[in-house]
Order: structure tokens, then C-alpha cells, then sequence
């Protein structure tokens, strides 16, 4: 198995699946998490989302965990005007000296990951640093996760929503429902091509010298699948016909996946308990029902948390949906430093 991605033409192949630049990057810019590239030289080269949110650089104190997920708003203000700027210029909330120090560490190798819980104005805000290296460990830079975890600390055993519930109510979806789409054959032997997505239009993702352009700035692909890696969630994504066809693999996951799943119906590859869950959900997406859902289970003594977000293109047509699995436990505890 190469430890590498591929570009061919179009189409971004990772060790664990391929997937089209315009789907990764509506995943990213859909990810409950802000993401922050830092480059070697410590300064700001990509970011997953590019909502102003008119407050500055600071903390937008008044926008809700779920919000922050859903509208689009940033915790943290972004802007194209940033890109290129010392990453000690754009974490107000964070010592800089700290975070002189950590990045130095990360790229020294002392340390592989840093973590920050801070609790202010009723809100606890988690930012996870990770040192990004490539298969022969050379540093790429740094990936900077930040997200409000305040929901998390309220959650108690496990919610797995029943199928007439997820039918039943929810937000309307972002397209149009697609009568066709319940009616799609699952097989596994289609590929994902970029027309998939439609006429490309301007400030679309693209591919350009090996890395991924965007409005947000630019990531290398090798760069980008090691970040991917680095999340503190797994990822997994299925395209409009529920194959399978992509994920995350960071040595760790919560629920295994092997290149043997790519290609077979998504929800064979669920637990036993949730498959009539996750048959509705995506049943709700393709009628533009739901355009995302949440729930969580009690797994060995850790707490999980599960979204599952829908993608549609520019156009609403709907692209197929990633889960976004993570072990939320250490997340619910208070102000903490790790």
C-alpha cells in the first residue's frame, strides 16, 4: 500500500479510497471543526472556512457550538487578507510565546501534538496543534484544530435516533429532493469523475502543481492527507449511490475500516444497531429531508459522538454524505493543557 496520494487528472487517490477536489473540498469547508494550515515557516497557507464573522480576530462569543457547525461562522475570524500572516498574529485566545514555543517543538519533533482547553464566556473552546509530517517523516507543518466543545460536556449514555424519527422532522436540505435517488443501483463499480460535480466555476477548488487551490489558499496534497489523518475525528465518505469509496486512517480509529470496505454499501459497514439509523438518514438526504444529524453512544467506557453531514454541489444535487466518528471523553473535561 503506498503511504502517499495520487493525482490523476481530476480524481485525488489516497491509500484508503479517492474522491474529486470539489467533493474533498466541500467536506472541509463541512467539517464541525476550523481548520488552520501552518506552513514551515510559521505562517498561515490554507484555512477550511471563510466566514467573517466582523469581530476582528477575536473570539465570536456569541455563536453556538451548533451554529459554528452548521452557518458556517467561524469561532475565529479568517479572510484571504490573512493568508501568509504569522500564525502568533491570528489565535488571540492562545500566549504567543506559547505558541512560538509549541510550534518550534512540533517541528523539532519534540512533540507530536498539543492541546489547549479553555473555558471563557460560558464557552470551552479546545485547539489541537498537530505536527504534519510526510511518509518519511520530513515536517510539513502544522494543522490547527479549533472547535467550541461546550455541547460535549452535557452528554450522558447513548442517543441512536429511531428511522421514523430522522424521517419524520429536521432542517430542509440544501437541494432539491432527487425522486431518482432512492432508485439508484449500489454497486460498487462506478469511479467519481469531476463532472460529477458539475461545470467548474470560478473560485472552484482545483488541482494546480500538485496541491489543492482554493479561495482559502493552498495545501499540498501530501500535506492535505496527512492533515486529514491528524483530525481528531475519523472520517468517512460515501458518494450519491451510498458506496462507500474514502476514509481516514490514523492508526487509531474507533471503527476499522480496510481498503476491503471500499467499494461495498455503507451501511454493511455500520454496527449492527445503528444500520436501520444510518439507512434512514441517508434516505432523508438524497428526499432533502435532513442535511445533517447527530447522535452519540457509549462505546467501552468512552463517550462517541457521530455526525453525519450531506454534500450537494453549487447546483443542490446531492453528492453522497461523510460520518465524522470521534472519542469525545477527554473533550468534555473542563479547562485543561496537554
Amino acid at each position: 500500500m503506498t503511504e502517499s496520494a495520487v493525482l490523476d487528472k481530476d480524481l485525488i487517490t489516497f491509500p484508503t479510497g479517492s474522491t474529486t477536489p470539489q467533493r474533498l473540498d466541500l467536506l472541509l469547508r463541512r467539517l464541525p471543526v476550523e481548520l488552520d494550515l501552518i506552513d514551515r515557516q510559521g505562517r498561515l497557507a490554507w484555512f477550511n472556512r471563510g466566514f467573517n464573522n466582523g469581530s476582528g480576530n477575536g473570539l465570536d462569543s456569541g455563536i453556538s457550538a451548533d451554529q459554528s457547525v452548521r452557518s458556517g461562522r467561524r469561532i475565529l475570524s479568517r479572510t484571504a487578507d490573512q493568508l501568509g500572516l504569522p500564525a502568533t498574529d491570528l489565535f488571540p485566545h492562545l500566549d504567543q510565546s506559547s505558541l512560538r514555543e509549541t510550534l518550534a517543538d512540533l517541528r523539532a519533533g519534540g512533540t507530536d501534538t498539543h492541546r489547549v482547553q479553555q473555558s471563557e464566556d460560558g464557552r470551552v473552546i479546545c485547539t489541537e496543534l498537530h505536527a504534519l509530517r510526510d511518509a518519511e517523516g520530513r515536517y510539513l507543518g502544522a494543522s490547527v484544530c479549533t472547535q467550541d466543545v461546550t455541547d460535549l460536556r452535557s452528554l450522558r449514555g447513548s442517543r441512536i435516533p429511531e428511522q421514523d424519527e430522522i424521517l419524520r422532522s429536521g432542517p430542509s436540505g440544501l437541494g432539491s429532493p432527487d425522486p431518482a435517488g432512492a432508485g439508484t443501483a449500489r454497486t460498487g463499480s462506478s469511479t467519481e469523475t469531476a463532472g460529477a460535480a458539475g461545470t467548474r466555476r470560478d473560485g472552484e477548488p482545483r488541482i494546480e502543481d500538485g496541491a489543492l487551490v482554493s479561495p482559502t489558499g493552498r495545501i499540498g496534497i501530501q500535506t492535505l492527507y496527512a492533515l486529514l489523518n491528524a483530525l481528531p475525528y475519523e472520517i468517512g465518505y460515501c458518494d450519491e449511490t451510498d458506496i462507500f469509496r474514502w476514509y481516514t486512517e490514523d492508526g487509531h480509529r474507533i471503527f476499522l475500516r480496510h481498503q476491503s470496505s471500499i467499494g461495498q454499501y455503507v451501511v454493511d459497514l455500520h454496527p449492527p444497531r445503528i444500520r436501520g439509523a444510518v439507512e434512514a438518514l441517508l434516505e432523508a438526504f438524497r428526499r432533502g429531508i435532513r442535511d445533517h444529524f447527530e447522535f452519540w453512544i457509549e462505546l467501552r467506557g468512552r463517550m462517541v459522538a457521530i455526525t453525519f453531514l450531506a454534500l450537494h454541489d453549487a447546483d443542490g444535487q446531492y453528492l453522497g454524505c461523510f460520518d465524522l466518528t470521534g472519542d469525545v471523553t477527554q473533550l468534555r473535561s473542563e479547562g485543561s493543557e496537554t
